[in-house]
């Protein structure tokens, strides 16, 4: 099995090396990464390699990963832009074992590479990708397909004008251009999360939010970011326009993810109340932040992003008559029977669907994420996606 770091890549070996197939992601349940584990028992003769970082501390699912791995299976960790750009470039094809994605990016760095991706058949995939994905229904089905795929020695390329034309029907440009219709003219406030996973590695639907505020800016709009840290910012160029809410709240963040995965009663009830302080105080950060800001002309609109940006926007909305749209990635986080949630956390959500109500746009990235929201959500002319 090759050994692959996290410094920077050298020139790939020749036609010598064993063909490999590329995981990446971040190590989170949804994400399913020891599906991983199975497909590679059942395919000895192709190597399979995991690029990651466990989601918020989770250890559980990296200790497995190493304790249970098969011999041509290999997890490495969090790796930087570059390393993961020459390991799509040189590997046979992409894996990813995701159960739930609201758009799902990974899929399209592969294709734009020219290697296949196989994955299992999420109706978000099915939108955005069509047929230019090799979807399998289970584990045995992944392993049928990757088997084929080492008889042909993986000859299979996908359709360059399909992938360029989803280039540019999902142009984040185009998203922002379409952001900016909705609110209208005038300043805007934007509430976001920026919580680097490590130093050299990122979660998607973050950058994803970053780089619309980019293209945001970039269509003359004169924007405030308030987040709680400033790595997304620096990467997307916004840190003389973002202001970090976050400094009071880092060190239990930080106390939070040491607890994470802890199984010990006391630290599992400290975790969970350290949780529940997050979830208060974090909506009042950002409003207090706000008032602190202020002082200029008031922006007549808000965008935000998550559960926390939603309840310190309703009471923003409130008090300055603002117009408030928000931008929807996971709509797991309003369904409210979801049966891995904790009582307070269904009350949480509960509450910030409530919040919801009050919003004047509800955005989403994918069709798919739309119709699972619009399913309980009554008000179905405040919805659109930021494609349309």
């Amino acid at each position: 099995m090759r050994k692959l770091s996290s410094e920077p890549p050298r020139k790939p070996k020749a036609q010598a090396e064993r063909p490999f197939v590329l995981w990446i992601g971040t190590l989170a349940a949804r994400k399913r990464p020891l599906d991983v584990i199975e497909i590679a028992r059942l395919v000895p003769e192709i190597d399979f390699l995991i690029v990651g970082s466990p989601w918020r501390g989770h250890m559980d699912i990296v200790r497995t990963l190493n304790e249970e791995k098969p011999h041509n299976l290999e997890y490495i960790g969090p790796v930087s832009d570059e390393v993961k750009q020459q390991l799509i470039t040189t590997c046979s094809a992409g894996l990813t074992t995701s159960e739930y994605e609201g758009f799902g990016w990974v899929p399209f760095e592969f294709l734009s590479a020219g290697k296949p991706i196989l994955a299992y058949p999420l109706k978000v995939f099915r939108e955005v990708y069509g047929d230019l994905i090799i979807y399998a229904n289970s584990i045995p089905e992944f392993a049928r397909h990757l088997r084929s795929l080492f008889s042909r020695r993986f000859d299979f390329k996908p359709d360059r004008a399909a992938v360029s034309k989803i280039a540019t029907r999902y142009d984040l440009g185009k998203a922002a251009r379409n952001i900016t219709q909705k609110l209208g003219p005038g300043p805007l406030t934007i509430l976001t999360q920026d919580v680097p996973l490590n130093s050299v590695t990122i979660s998607g639907f973050h950058l994803v939010n970053w780089e619309l505020c980019r293209r945001i800016r970039e269509n003359d709009k004169r924007i405030l970011v308030f987040a709680t840290g400033l790595k997304f910012s620096t990467r997307a160029h916004l840190v003389a326009e973002t202001v970090c809410v976050g400094q009071s709240l880092s060190r239990l963040k930080t106390i939070v993810e040491t607890l994470d995965g802890s199984t010990r009663p006391i630290q599992m009830y400290s975790r969970k109340l350290l949780n529940l302080t997050l979830l208060i105080l974090e909506p009042l950060a950002y409003v207090y932040w706000y008032f602190r800001c202020d002082k200029a002309a008031p922006r007549r609109s808000l965008l935000v992003t998550g559960p926390s940006e939603v309840l310190a926007a309703v009471i923003l909305k409130r008090i300055f008559h603002l117009s408030a749209a928000y931008l929807e990635h996971d709509v797991r986080l309003h369904n409210l029977i979801h049966e891995d949630r904790s009582f307070v956390m269904r009350i949480y959500h509960l509450l910030v669907y409530r919040c919801l109500r009050s919003f004047d746009h509800i955005m989403f990235v994918s069709r798919a994420v739309l119709e699972d929201f619009a399913a309980f959500y009554p008000y179905h002319d405040r919805l659109s996606t930021i494609w349309d």
